[in-house]
């Protein structure tokens, strides 16, 4: 039980100081897609990364080919010092049904930075270059949403128009790429043995199958909801029908803009209404700058929040100023909640 402690320690040890280099290149990468010095870290990193996981493989084989019973033993046994490691450890034990020989996950191993892991890249770095023009003002994708949440029609079909027309020189190249990671996706499904495209998703967000089919069957069955909505909105917008670029627009009289400042007060307000303590997690966000938000050319489009066990989480946003903006920081700030 000691020698498995240790391992265990050992080893998660390891991995988390992979996780933190590689999320450092990674978010290094992702506020400027176009810097050749972060690219090339962001691939050093991932074949290190890849290099580390094929040398720790073995524990993972080993610990994945114990019986049930053994694996619940081995922790209850362990105590408290590998609590901490418990259930990714259940998580990898659980995912050993999935396993191939060892031969067969070291080429997949070895091969990851050159496959997936590309691909992904390759598509972030062709969408963050696509450029249209509204107003005299050059924007790109991560202007997206905003631009559709503009109270002048007129300007969300200018945009819309011009989005759709500076994309279409890449169409073909982008496509390529989107049908790769399918065919890699179905390919890795196929070797896997998994019966559905969802279930290796599914297996990550530990969510049987079952209750994502109840939930997709739940909203296919009541899109009447989202009709009587578009339709309603259509009317209160005085159209006759909704256009794309109007599914986004706002109601009414609204705000034009909100500064940083404002929405860092608004975002913190409506946290502290739920709770003090909360509100002074997120606050650390704002204080300890944890925070990307401006829009920058090349910077990875949309927003998300990243972190690992024991570094602070470090949320991306492309601020433009909308309600929209406001509302996605405040969601993806919901996220970092849950991480500090």
């Amino acid at each position: 039980v000691r020698e498995f402690a240790a391992a265990a320690l050992e080893w998660s040890g390891i991995r988390e100081t992979m996780l933190r280099a590689f999320m450092y290149a990674s978010l290094s990468h992702q506020r400027d897609l176009s810097d050749a010095a972060a690219g090339a870290l962001y691939g050093l990193a991932a074949q290190r990364r890849s290099e580390i996981e094929q040398k720790l493989r073995f524990f993972e084989l080993e610990w994945g080919a114990g019986s049930p019973d053994a694996v619940e033993r081995l922790l209850a046994d362990a105590g408290p010092e590998v609590e901490f490691a418990a259930h990714h450890l259940r998580r990898v034990h659980d995912a050993a049904s999935e396993q191939l020989s060892v031969a067969e996950e070291r080429v997949l191993s070895e091969t990851s930075a050159t496959s997936r892991f590309a691909w992904v890249r390759l598509a972030n770095e062709l969408i963050s270059e696509v450029r249209c023009e509204v107003g005299g003002e050059q924007v790109g994708v991560g202007a997206f949403l905003s631009m559709l949440e503009d109270p002048d029609r007129a300007v969300r079909k200018q945009f819309m128009e011009g989005f759709v027309a500076a994309q279409e020189p890449g169409l073909g190249t982008r496509s390529f790429v989107y049908n790769a990671l399918l065919q890699g996706h179905a390919t890795l499904d196929r070797l896997r043995g998994r019966d559905h495209w969802l279930d290796a998703r599914n297996r990550e967000n530990e969510i049987s199958g079952e209750a994502v089919k109840a939930l997709i069957d739940a909203v296919v069955g009541r899109y009447d909801i989202s009709h009587r909505w578009h339709k309603l909105k259509a009317r209160l917008l005085g159209l006759d029908q909704l256009a794309d670029f109007d599914v986004m627009a706002p109601i009414g009289v609204v705000e034009g803009r909100y500064s940083y400042a404002e929405a860092q007060e608004l975002v913190l307000d409506s946290y502290g209404s739920l709770s003090p303590g909360v509100r002074e997690i997120v606050a650390r966000f704002f204080d300890e700058g944890w925070i990307d938000a401006p829009p920058r050319p090349t910077k990875f489009p949309g927003a998300f929040c990243d972190w690992s066990s024991t570094v602070q989480p470090h949320v991306l946003l492309n601020y433009r100023g909308r309600m929209g903006d406001v509302l996605t920081m405040a969601h993806e700030l919901g996220h970092g909640v849950k991480a500090v």
